[in-house]
């Protein structure tokens, strides 16, 4: 399927194995764990795959204790799994943007009535 593949390649860089996270402890203060804690349920965020690649999904669930954050796409499908550790990591390269949301829906706004003034038209 589809989605396994993308589980797969999904932000997991060269010696950077997903269970093996904790090993990486970032200090409480740290700037990508504190950007980690800002992050709420239902927050969409982009993420940068690659060059070319941005994959835009929604937090679903923070599974306690072992704090695995798991995002869903627009239809619900996870998409991505990610220890806070890992999150606090890609916050550091710049590799994902929490979204506004505020932003989201205007631009969604924004479509709806340009679909309006084309009908119109």
């Amino acid at each position: 399927t589809m989605m396994a593949v993308v589980e797969e390649i999904v932000l997991v860089g060269p010696g950077e194995q997903i269970q093996t996270e904790p090993s990486m402890q970032l200090p409480a203060d740290d700037e990508g764990l504190m950007q980690v804690e800002k992050l709420r349920l239902g927050s969409w965020v982009e993420i940068q795959e690659d060059e070319s690649h941005k994959l835009r999904c929604k937090l679903a669930a923070i599974v306690d204790p072992s704090g695995r954050y798991v995002f869903v796409n627009r239809t619900g499908m996870k998409v991505l799994e990610k220890t806070r550790m890992g999150l606090a990591v890609e916050f550091r390269r710049g590799a994902i943007r929490v979204l506004d949301d505020a932003l989201l829906f205007d631009r969604a706004l924004e479509s709806v009535l340009g679909n309006l003034r084309k009908l119109k038209g």
